[in-house]
């Protein structure tokens, strides 16, 4: 088989990620690769890849589709197929390659910024994979290496887990002659609903958390996403605040790797039924999220009741302000994740009382954020439309003129209604808006400092586009106004 042929017949329409092929001996040794770091290497060390590699060799399975892993030596997610050739040989072994590195380590070093740790890890079938996101060079790793790394961080949550003895039988594995489905066992040691094991050092000051996902395919056999967040608890003042923050870290970080890889993927046709699995867990995290968001809303609520003073009125309203800018977030994703599957149909609803409301939702975010919303509502105008869709336009607006306006100049939102004719307008201070077509694209930011999701305006302008409203942006007397006609 000429491999560099066949791989280059294979990446000849792929417009993301690339196609790599290998050609594994009977001793399980890479002998031709196209991705010249894996020549040589030994996939036999472990006997779970041994027994695998060996059954298709004996034909006993035709075909094997692996679960998505890191590989070690370029920090990339890679899915491998094999099957043995014609003559018995060879194993031939196709791997997809998607560069999902860069993307993450923006997110990382911006999420790790004020923690004193944090770690993130893929788990598979055979060993916990750390990604490096403090470098950018990478040596292939031997499977050894992977299980001692991994015999580490066993021992590292052994005092701190209720099944020592599961620990323990997981450290003695001598795994090269023991098969093991290592995610499955890690999985059983988080025995809460939240996956969830904490632990507060009271002596060195650090309270350090360990969540773990499902499969990111499927719920048993697929890779797992491990994060270790560790944070300085010296100023036990502050963690009425900041213990509200490192349970949002949590499930923001998470929700951002899955709606990095649901992204990478849904650029590749033909990975079509990876897309969808894909698709249906991004929805079910979105599900889920809503329990854990409700407790901190109620948590919050309950820390203002019993408050005697005004010593914690500015950290519970900045964790307000968090909450709802997340709840903000959730409803866009919950309405993109449902959309496909979801018939919102209009009703006749009062523009003039959801347009309050929501300026309303918004009030605890401008104030932490220097800004003062001014609200110029006409009463009692009304329109066909539904009623979440309409929150996702409001929202949306507001959110960005929160985001984007100047500090201490004031978000202004008009309600008019002229003949037959509703006109909403979000106006804000801020520098001009050069593209106004781009800025309702999907991910298109104007100011790339501003992080965020990039899907709000793409929701706003489908949501247009279903009811018929016009929608312009334009700039007059140093305001950017977005206009929008019903």
């Amino acid at each position: 088989l000429d491999i560099e042929k066949t791989v280059k017949e294979l990446n000849s329409d792929i417009s993301y990620g690339e196609y790599q092929i290998f050609l594994i001996n009977q001793n399980y040794i890479i002998e031709k690769a196209t991705y010249k770091a894996d020549i040589g290497f030994n996939l036999g060390q472990f006997k779970i890849v041994k027994d695998l590699l060996q059954s298709v060799f004996d034909k006993k399975n035709p075909i094997d589709i692996s679960a998505p892993k890191v590989d070690s030596s370029s920090m990339k997610l890679k899915r491998y197929l094999i099957r043995v050739s014609n003559d018995g040989k060879y194993i031939l072994q196709i791997g997809y390659v998607l560069d999902f590195y860069k993307l993450l380590q923006n997110d990382f070093n911006r999420y790790s910024k004020g923690l004193k740790q944090l770690d993130i890890s893929l788990a598979n079938q055979y060993s916990v994979q750390p990604i490096d996101f403090k470098s950018d060079i990478f040596t292939k790793l031997p499977f050894e290496k992977d299980w001692n790394d991994t015999v580490k961080f066993l021992k590292e949550i052994k005092p701190i887990v209720k099944d020592k003895e599961s620990i323990n039988k997981l450290i003695k594995i001598n795994i090269k002659d023991t098969t093991i489905k290592f995610n499955n066992e890690l999985s059983r040691l988080f025995t809460n609903d939240e996956k969830l094991i904490s632990y507060l050092d009271l002596k060195n000051h650090q309270l350090s958390l360990y969540s773990i996902t499902d499969g990111l395919f499927n719920h048993n056999d697929e890779t797992k996403v491990l994060i270790k967040t560790v944070y300085d608890t010296t100023h036990l003042a502050d963690d009425i605040k900041q213990s509200m923050y490192i349970f949002i870290l949590i499930f923001v970080v998470i929700l951002l790797i899955l709606i990095s890889i649901y992204s990478f993927i849904s650029l590749h046709q033909k990975n079509i039924q990876l897309l969808k699995v894909n698709k249906r867990f991004v929805a079910d995290t979105v599900h889920q999220i809503r329990t854990p968001l409700t407790n901190i809303m109620m948590n919050s609520e309950m820390i203002q009741r019993n408050q005697t003073d005004d010593t914690t009125s500015n950290y519970t309203d900045q964790i307000n302000a968090s909450i709802n800018m997340l709840t903000n977030s959730y409803e866009d994703l919950s309405y993109i994740a449902s959309s496909d599957t979801i018939e919102y149909n209009p009703t006749l609803l009062c523009l003039s009382d959801i347009v309050s409301q929501r300026i309303k939702f918004f009030t605890t975010i401008s104030k932490v954020s220097f800004k003062k919303i001014i609200a110029d509502i006409q009463s009692d105008i009304k329109f066909n439309i539904n009623q979440i869709e309409l929150e996702r336009l409001i929202d949306n607006n507001i959110s960005n003129g929160i985001k984007y306006a100047d500090t201490n100049k004031p978000i202004t939102v008009t309600l008019t209604k002229e003949n037959d004719t509703v006109i909403l307008e979000f106006k804000t201070f801020g520098k001009p808006i050069e593209d106004t077509l781009k800025l309702f694209e999907k991910n298109y930011r104007e100011d790339e400092s501003k992080r965020g999701l990039g899907l709000g305006l793409d929701i706003v302008k489908r949501i247009c586009e279903k009811y018929g409203i016009k929608y312009e942006v334009s700039n007059n007397n140093g305001q950017n106004i977005f206009s929008y006609k019903f």
